[in-house]
């Protein structure tokens, strides 16, 4: 589960426990109001005309605790009101009291603002007013009264640690949120980066050799109609090659879950002599050096496969080369790549141009995503070259994975 998912689950599960927490508290508190209500009835000499009321008082101050959380200061005035009137009504204590406890810790808990909390503080003193009035006064300065008066202001205490501690849980679950979408948008703008990436190097280097032969095709078409053919039947091979990544990429754009026995299998470097050949087709030559890739874990070979690929383009669409020099081979922990022309049509252009210099671009990017570094620019002997350093092994995987905190 991801952070925000794993934080929002908390809160909701925090949100029921508080629920369940308050009807059970509510309970308990009318249950002790009760009793207290029956001890001080019964522990009142004179007779009492609607003792009924008493218990009807204490139980709707311990029902108003339902809503403590949401309406903290309706809760305290309400039940402050009952204990106004539990003492008007001549009844003798103050069992409601013990609701307005409950209720104080909540204003300063729950409610907006900290001014709240000075609320709850100036409501203690105007409770330790009620019992001085009749018609069964008691000195407002007795301890019968000011030593509630000191656990209500103790409670108000711990309602104001309690909002403190709420604050800072919710600033936390707030920036765990902003967190997990600001990771979530990152890796969206890493997949559609390669997806861009996978599109281009598909389309620019297939569209580029099929303007080749076709290019070859309608040179050839009367003078050498058999040429013709030719051309256009690898046309219809590079079109066929170039369908199933394609789809797969396409695939991965729109989100569609698949099996990976249904997913086209992406190209690595043992598919790098296909490549070789559509560039020979395009009337270059291309000398190769590729042996000793067995050390090479798939996530490098895929990124050296895609830079040479589109180094390769790059010659055919920018370039009047007519010999390539491809190179890969391992230096201890890493793979050198490096591709050559003898072209004199400079490709730097290439470099400064941001309308056509997403293959360069996409180069150094698909190198920068397992470690590794793209140098590309002209020779002093003349040509164009691409280098790049991979790191390789298994540790390009794991560090990969590490990357996606899902």
């Amino acid at each position: 589960m991801s952070g925000l998912g794993l934080a929002i689950a908390r809160a909701d599960g925090a949100g029921v426990r508080s629920r369940v927490f308050d009807i059970v508290l509510a309970c308990v508190m009318a249950a002790l109001i009760t009793i207290g209500v029956w001890a001080e009835l019964a522990g009142w000499p004179h007779p009492v005309a609607f003792p009924v009321g008493a218990y009807a008082i204490g139980l709707a101050a311990a029902a108003v605790l339902l809503v403590r959380r949401k309406h903290p200061f309706v809760c305290t005035i309400v039940v402050l009101v009952l204990i106004a009137g539990y003492h008007a009504a001549g009844y003798h204590g103050g069992a409601p009291v013990l609701a307005l406890f409950v209720a104080l810790e909540s204003l300063a808990a729950y409610a907006g603002s900290a001014w709240w909390i000075a609320v709850a503080v100036l409501v203690v003193f105007v409770w330790q007013v009620i019992p001085a009035l009749p018609p069964t006064p008691t000195p407002w300065d007795s301890y019968a009264t000011t030593g509630p008066a000191m656990g209500l202001l103790f409670i108000v205490a711990l309602g104001a640690i309690a909002r403190q501690s709420r604050i800072g849980a919710e600033r936390a679950l707030a920036a765990a949120r902003e967190t997990a979408t600001a990771q979530a948008r990152e890796r969206i703008a890493e997949e559609r980066l390669a997806i861009a990436r996978d599109v281009h190097d598909v389309l620019a280097h297939s569209i580029s050799a099929i303007a080749v032969q076709s290019a070859s095709a309608l040179d050839a078409f009367d003078s050498d109609p058999a040429g013709a053919r030719r051309s256009m039947e690898r046309v219809r091979s590079l079109a066929k090659q170039s369908m199933p990544e394609l789809h797969r990429t396409v695939t991965a754009l729109r989100g569609d879950a698949q099996t990976d026995a249904s997913q086209p299998p992406q190209p690595s470097l043992a598919d790098l002599e296909d490549l070789f050949e559509v560039a020979r087709q395009s009337g270059l030559t291309v000398r190769a050096d590729t042996g000793g890739l067995h050390a090479v874990g798939p996530i490098t070979g895929l990124c050296a496969y895609r830079i040479v690929q589109e180094a390769l383009t790059n010659v055919v669409r920018h370039s009047d080369a007519s010999v390539v020099n491809v190179s890969l081979h391992v230096a201890g922990d890493e793979l050198v790549v490096n591709v050559t022309d003898d072209g004199t049509t400079a490709q730097a252009d290439l470099l400064d141009a941001p309308a056509t210099g997403f293959g360069i671009r996409g180069m150094g990017e698909r190198a920068a995503a397992v470690g590794g570094t793209v140098r590309a620019g002209p020779r002093p002997e003349g040509g164009f070259e691409v280098r790049a350093v991979l790191p390789i092994g298994a540790d390009v995987a794991a560090r990969a994975a590490r990357k996606d905190p899902a």
